[in-house]
């Protein structure tokens, strides 16, 4: 399924990026679902993988954030 990405508004900086809300749609049924995207500035990569490494050793416990998926790259020079 190919789902289309739509920016809500921004949530909130922290130590290691920033994190906006994010409208995923399908757009086969319609359906859709409210996500945080949390994104990194290329100083703070490997600190963004060590905290998704975290998050996914933790998944399934309560009270603690749910990573439901990751896209984890760094982006070129040329692209930004």
């Amino acid at each position: 399924m190919q789902s289309n990405e739509e920016f809500v508004k921004f949530l909130g900086k922290g130590a290691y990026g920033y994190v906006n809300l994010v409208r995923y749609s399908n757009p086969e049924d319609g359906s859709s679902f409210l996500s945080a995207l949390k994104n990194s500035y290329h100083e703070d990569y490997d600190n963004l993988q060590t905290e998704l490494c975290v998050l996914l050793k933790l998944r399934g416990c309560p009270r603690i954030v749910t990573c439901f998926g990751d896209s984890l790259r760094q982006r070129s020079q040329q692209s930004r």
